[in-house]
């Protein structure tokens, strides 16, 4: 029986690198840890620094983005009840469309 497959394009195309399976049987230990500290210390210690001194400058820099304002107003008191409550009514009939 001859050969299906002669001529045509494999259905997988690439290129593939075979690599044995890494297992890390070791166990994390405080001595690891400080053995890693140990190693990385200078850049721990710099990134530690840069991360505060940037941080700080974003603080002193950056502008709040909310902002609260007040303004007083005093009122006038040489007016009468009657004239502030008419000024009320006239203002609700303007919004009203009747004025």
């Amino acid at each position: 029986m001859p050969d299906s497959n002669i001529g045509r394009t494999p259905i997988i195309r690439g290129y593939f690198i075979e690599s044995a399976a890494f297992v890390d049987t070791s166990e994390f230990t405080f001595r690891t840890l400080f053995h890693f500290f140990r190693q990385w210390w200078k850049r721990i210690l710099i990134s530690l620094l840069l991360g505060i001194v940037l941080s700080y400058a974003a603080f002193l820099f950056v502008t709040p983005i909310y902002r609260a304002t007040i303004v007083f107003l005093p009122a006038a008191e040489t007016e009468s009840t009657q004239s502030q409550f008419l000024d009320q009514i006239g203002g609700i009939a303007s919004l009203a469309g009747l004025t």
